[in-house]
């Protein structure tokens, strides 16, 4: 299972693909992302493979994946102090990362702190989208890209703040458990398998999923 769904991290990119230049920057910045997580999985293997340590790959590449999240969900809040404020997170969780990197983290370890401090912080801001987008939307939220991939988002980062520490646990005490990981590996196919119809939602809907008088700031988006 854990090898399908490194598989179905193509999923979304494939449906980028297929929108083609209708897709919104938002969605632009969901499919790099994919195609990042893509890249790490497959390095992952061959260091795996190598019979070499790859933990440290992940302590590396969070930062620039949770900023790739965190600007996408900011280009589709209705308003600007939230886009603002979700912009502004990003600094300082880069800034609360390097401390934890250099004081407290392992690189040998899956990420105690930072990692789910990471999958928090953006299952916040995608709980928050769903949410608010939704209460504003004029048209149903379930037609709307931004639906789709926030759920998707928050069934992937819910599922990942679980997963570290269970990880953590069963290495330390030298246990393993397939069932654990294909059970994840479940969740996350079907958190991609939502974010990519989400992305091919944008083929007839547009992204920003409120009025017909949005501000200029949130139209360039």
């Amino acid at each position: 299972m854990d090898k399908l769904a490194i598989v179905a991290e193509l999923l979304p990119v494939f449906a980028a693909l297929a929108v083609g230049r209708r897709l919104s920057r938002p969605s632009r910045l969901i499919a790099i992302l994919f195609v990042l997580w893509f890249c790490e999985d497959m390095a992952q293997q061959v260091l795996i493979h190598l019979h070499h340590n790859n933990n440290w790959l992940l302590h590396l590449t969070m930062p620039v994946e949770a900023a790739l999240l965190l600007w996408a969900f900011s280009l589709w809040q209705d308003s600007q102090v939230a886009r603002r404020a979700i912009l502004l997170a990003v600094p300082i969780y880069v800034v609360v990362w390097l401390v934890l990197q250099v004081f407290v983290e392992s690189l040998d370890r899956l990420s105690q702190y930072a990692g789910p401090m990471s999958y928090l912080l953006v299952l916040a801001v995608a709980a928050f989208t769903l949410v608010s987008k939704s209460a504003r939307a004029v048209s149903p939220g379930w037609r709307q890209p931004w639906f789709w991939i926030s759920a998707g988002m928050i069934i992937d980062m819910g599922s990942q703040v679980a997963l570290n520490p269970i990880a953590n646990i069963l290495i330390a005490t030298h246990q393993r458990s397939f069932a654990i990981f294909q059970a994840f590996g479940a969740v996350s196919i079907l958190s991609y398998s939502l974010t990519t119809w989400g992305i091919l939602c944008e083929r007839r809907h547009p992204s920003s999923g409120g009025s017909s008088s949005l501000p200029r700031w949130q139209l360039e988006s």
